[in-house]
């Protein structure tokens, strides 16, 4: 016989770990420590299992077998249901390897003999469980399931009725929170405080409310539950019932003189919570029973009439507005309700208010206006309607936009021209400078672009927008409308120049297609010394644009005003691809700035190693100075990139003549590099002069101080027959004669 499966809900088979029990039955089962072997632990496992899955119709048992549901199976007249239920209440109560606590309740999961055979051994009635399941007792844990007949056998028996666990919770407060009715009245009537609260001052009344448990909620009332005690949170249970939409609950809170104006800690009232909720049946209400119309929750000081028109609550608008609301109220960020009813989508609401006469220019902190927020929802209807009723039409917010530029921006047509009709300012710019042109640009809406376009004095302006941007369909379409791609903003640059600059490729392809100068400089005028698209494209790494520019015709010699070729560019910014491109091409490697640097020098100096090996390996200079007598191995090595410098060293660099430099220049650092790197300490000069002579001569104490340490000789002599020491006397340095003649003396 095939083997029947269980077939598992989509939801999990117990409830999660919260205040609700019996959930932390669970996780004591969950708890290794719980029993000493794990045999026992998988027979408990598997019983508990076994309840709840039968009760909620998850599994099959075997024909002839079953289970009683947890807390209900008092009698039965079947034998063979007995005698399993009787093994079970003895397996229960039994097994000596679980406390007090658990075997109490795991005997009120299942039955009344068991529970009053665990009663008998002699555990206590009232037992607590641990700090781990807060402190629950029998009763609370036999109230929250509902099980009314042991509710009563453990109240005949001494449990206390008014006990809580760690959250607050008493037996009646479970009762009240699952909706166990008949429980909760038999509780009621033993004298159970029906005002008890929980930690957060939440009382079984309040919970009948938020959970719409109408009888409950009578029946407590009935018992002296009071109506406006209010929780940590400030909420009440007419504030329960009004967010949640309990129409009936409210009104028999109303009857039992439940206060409607209280105030939870937000400021919010019973009204503001029902607006908030939707329930405009239960606002009517409110607001018939004298809830206070010009209310103030204390967040953003919104007034009823301003929440319903924010909700869209159109009904309840209306209903406000008849019994007086104040029309104009504005909340904390000056908002109104039609800007906030627009704001939030709800036309009909702002359709409403607009004929109500509400005014229509009022904008709020940040000059958001009620027009800007009809056009941004699309509505041309709104729009229209608002300009009728004299909407200003050029008012700009904070930013400085305005309607026409949200309307462009969003490319919807039919406003923008019913705007332009209304004397709509398209010269108008927010404070980045951005027009409704760029707006509609920023966003390709190429219709729009095309329509601004031909109602443009001069549109050629707006081709540097596109083309720093990016917007290649843009520029296309301005290319069609003949811009002048040989404009010039204020500093000298083309279009053509943003593009490569920025890396657009495609878009300097159709520059050069509309008749862009390749080679245009940032002058005034194409013959003056500046920088060309090449140069810029290189100097910011677009490769792909470098490609195109080269194999349409760019000029590879030009120079810019230091003399500086593209190629410079690409090495001192460190574009290993860029160089090696065009090197490939036949840029000049060698080529020497206005300052004597070459490319060599600047990749040595900013620390791009990459650039440098590149250079070398295609041949570059590695002898050539600076102006200034720096090679690139001094720069490499002044900058602290020294694996530039070993690399230098490595391809035949004279360390030799860098020595000589460093230790005239005092740069004691080069000079401990340079002879770890075997350069010849007494090396001398065409004058003769050693390493020790010109730190002498440049009053270098740190540096002449590292030299004698090396061992450098100080008794060698100069052209001019001079020592070390003599040069010492002749500049006058004390400081430096003494090193000297301690140096001598030590020799000696």
């Amino acid at each position: 016989m095939r083997n029947r499966q269980m077939v598992f809900p989509l939801q999990p088979m117990f409830p999660p770990m919260s205040k609700d029990y019996p959930s932390w039955m669970f996780r004591k089962f969950q708890n290794f420590q719980f029993c000493s072997s794990l045999a026992s632990f998988i027979r408990i496992f598997l019983l508990f299992s076994l309840i709840y899955t039968q009760a909620a119709g998850l599994i099959f048992l075997p024909s002839g077998f079953s289970l009683p549901s947890p807390a209900f199976a008092q009698t039965s007249t079947n034998k063979t249901d007995s005698k399993v239920s009787h093994r079970l209440e003895n397996f229960l109560i039994s097994t000596e390897d679980r406390d007090d606590w658990t075997r109490l309740m795991l005997a009120i999961l299942n039955s009344v003999p068991a529970v009053e055979q665990v009663l008998a051994q002699g555990v206590s009635v009232n037992i607590r469980g641990t700090e781990e399941f807060h402190g629950v007792t029998p009763l609370i844990f036999a109230s929250g399931i509902g099980s009314l007949v042991i509710v009563k056998l453990l109240v005949e028996k001494g449990a206390r009725l008014n006990d809580t666990d760690t959250q607050g919770n008493t037996a009646l407060i479970q009762a009240a929170k699952k909706g166990h009715f008949d429980t909760l009245q038999y509780l009621l009537l033993q004298g159970a405080n029906p005002n008890a609260e929980t930690n957060q001052k939440w009382k079984a009344l309040m919970f009948a409310a938020h959970r719409g448990q109408f009888e409950v909620l009578k029946t407590l009332l009935k018992h002296g539950a009071r109506a406006d005690f209010q929780d940590d949170l400030g909420m009440s249970s007419i504030m329960y019932a009004a967010q949640n939409g309990h129409f009936e609950i409210v009104l028999h809170l109303l009857k039992r003189g439940a206060k409607v104006d209280l105030a939870s800690l937000n400021g919010s009232t019973a009204l503001i919570w029902a607006i908030r909720g939707g329930h405009e049946n239960i606002a009517e209400l409110l607001l018939n029973a004298g809830a206070e119309i010009n209310y103030l929750e204390s967040e953003f000081q919104r007034s009823p009439l301003l929440l319903a028109a924010m909700y869209g609550r159109e009904s309840t608008v209306k209903r406000l507005l008849s019994a007086g609301a104040n029309v104009e109220a504005i909340d904390k960020q000056g908002a109104n309700a039609l800007l906030l009813a627009l704001s939030n989508n709800h036309l009909k609401t702002a359709n409403f208010l607009i004929e109500y006469g509400i005014t229509i220019n009022t904008a709020d902190q940040k000059k958001y206006n009620p027009l800007m927020a009809a056009v941004s929802q699309g509505s041309f209807e709104l729009t229209k309607s608002l300009l009728k009723k004299g909407a200003v039409v050029n008012a700009q917010d904070f930013a400085g936009k305005t309607a026409l530029m949200i309307a462009a921006g969003k490319g919807d047509m039919k406003i923008v021209k019913l705007l332009l009709r209304e004397q709509g300012r398209l010269d108008f710019s927010d404070r980045y400078g951005r027009t409704a042109w760029m707006y509609a640009a920023e966003q390709q809406r190429i219709s729009m672009v095309r329509f601004l376009s031909n109602n443009e004095i001069d549109n050629h302006e707006n081709l540097f927008y596109a083309v720093s941007h990016g917007l290649f369909k843009v520029v296309e379409t301005l290319l069609e409308l003949h811009a002048n791609t040989g404009l010039r903003d204020s500093q000298g640059w083309t279009p053509l120049m943003w593009a490569a600059n920025n890396g657009h490729a495609k878009i300097v392809e159709l520059l050069l297609k509309g008749g862009a100068n390749i080679n245009s400089r940032n002058g005034k005028s194409p013959n003056v010394s500046g920088w060309t698209p090449l140069m810029l494209a290189a100097g910011s790494g677009h490769l792909e644009t470098v490609e195109f520019l080269i194999q349409n015709g760019a000029d590879l010699t030009a120079e810019d005003e230091d003399s500086w070729t593209a190629l410079t560019w690409a090495s001192h910014k460190g574009y290993t691809d860029v160089v090696s491109f065009l090197v490939y091409n036949g840029a000049n490697i060698d080529k020497l700035g206005s300052d004597g640097s070459t490319p060599l020098i600047w990749a040595a100096s900013q620390g791009h190693d990459t650039v440098v090996r590149v250079l070398l390996t295609k041949g570059a200079n590695y002898t050539l100075k600076d102006g200034y007598g720096k090679s690139a191995l001094a720069h490499a090595v002044l900058q602290g990139h020294f694996s530039i410098a070993k690399m230098l060293i490595n391809h035949g660099t004279d360390i030799n003549q860098d020595l000589l430099y460093a230790a005239r220049r005092g740069y004691k650092n080069m000079v401990v590099f340079l002879l770890e790197e075997s350069a010849e300490i007494d090396y001398l000069s065409p004058h003769n002069e050693t390493p020790l002579n010109l730190a002498s001569q440049g009053k270098h104490w740190e540096t002449a101080k590292i030299l004698l340490e090396k061992g450098a000789n100080s008794a060698l002599q100069n052209a001019q027959g001079q020592t070390s020491l003599m040069s010492a006397v002749l500049t006058g340095e004390a400081k430096m004669v003494n090193l000297l003649i301690n140096s001598t003396k030590q020799a000696l």
